[in-house]
């Protein structure tokens, strides 16, 4: 590509990234609370698939959060405001993180991500993939775990969520019965380990 080719290009792509930015920032910066089921599917780097966990989910903006999926893989995940929990159910152990390690997640980036933080951190492109459902496409600007991640609207409800990690596994979590801006009692999103369960502090 020649260096004026590569300058319009840029030109045009500029503006566009920006748009997409601020028409996600607009979606996401509505929502207060959100709680849906889902199910998350997970792809190895080949595409074969290696689970298909059922699940639930509540949050609340900015940093709360209630995530739980049942078998074959049953784990508990809360946020408090001040710690992220993650209870293996299995292994009877908990984790225990500073609440600022969600922002690493998918969820995160619906409960904390405003149009600076999408545009200083994300390369945002936008797209219908049917009708009545927009896909928004974020590409880290700098290494993260994450090689691309995936929002898909249909109106304002969020509907998926698709991560491709560094190793080139793909996650497709795909929300239903989604609820938008209820009330959600706080409780949802306490967590108090039980004293028969193996604590790990990694604050």
């Amino acid at each position: 590509m020649t260096r004026a080719l590569w300058l319009v290009c840029w030109l045009w792509a500029g503006p566009a990234w920006a748009d997409a930015a601020v028409a996600l920032d607009q979606r996401l910066g509505a929502i207060t609370t959100l709680s849906a089921s889902f199910t998350q599917l997970a792809r190895d780097a080949g595409g074969r698939q290696i689970q298909s966990v059922p699940g639930s989910m509540a949050l609340k903006r900015p940093n709360l959060l209630a995530w739980q999926t049942q078998d074959p893989i049953p784990q508990r995940i809360v946020s408090d405001g001040q710690s992220l929990w993650i209870y293996d159910v299995d292994l009877e152990q908990v984790t225990r993180e500073p609440a600022s390690s969600l922002l690493n997640t998918p969820a995160g980036l619906l409960l904390n991500l405003d149009s600076s933080a999408l545009s200083e951190r994300f390369e945002v492109s936008q797209s219908q993939v049917r009708e009545g459902i927009d896909s928004f496409t974020l590409i880290p600007l700098d290494e993260q775990i994450y090689q691309m991640i995936v929002i898909e609207f249909a109106g304002a409800l969020p509907v998926l969520l698709g991560v491709l990690d560094s190793t080139g596994q793909q996650t497709r979590i795909t929300l239903r019965e989604v609820q938008l801006n209820r009330d959600i009692d706080d409780a949802r999103f306490e967590f108090t380990p039980s004293a028969d369960v193996d604590l790990i502090d990694a604050r």
